[in-house]
């Protein structure tokens, strides 16, 4: 399978022209941080569906402490359900704890 990671700097993407070149799904970022959200996301989401391609996301973090990092979790989970994503994914979970444990542990060592 190929795929694209897509964002604001790709700007307007021609979905078709991707599905032709043999691209299969793309990745979205939904946002990034505590509160910085996409504005290209949901128009690229509905661009990559017409055309056919399987849609994931994800959400960038800047976090610098574990509190931080709780945050951007939470904004991150908050966003898909703004941004309608929400009713794509089959799961959604954040295990808060565990992932505070990651970051401190790959981040701060």
């Amino acid at each position: 399978m190929k795929g694209v990671d897509i964002y604001f700097h790709n700007g307007v993407v021609n979905w078709h022209a991707l599905k032709d070149a043999g691209i299969d799904f793309a990745i979205f970022r939904t946002g990034y941080g505590k509160n910085g959200f996409d504005e290209t996301f949901q128009r690229n989401v509905n661009g990559a569906r017409a055309a056919g391609l399987k849609c994931g996301a994800y959400h960038y973090s800047y976090a610098l402490t574990p509190a931080d990092a709780i945050l951007a979790a939470q904004f991150g989970k908050h966003s898909l359900r703004l941004k309608s994503f929400i009713g794509s994914i089959r799961r959604l979970q954040v295990d808060y704890k565990n992932f505070t444990k990651l970051v401190v542990t790959r981040c701060f060592g």
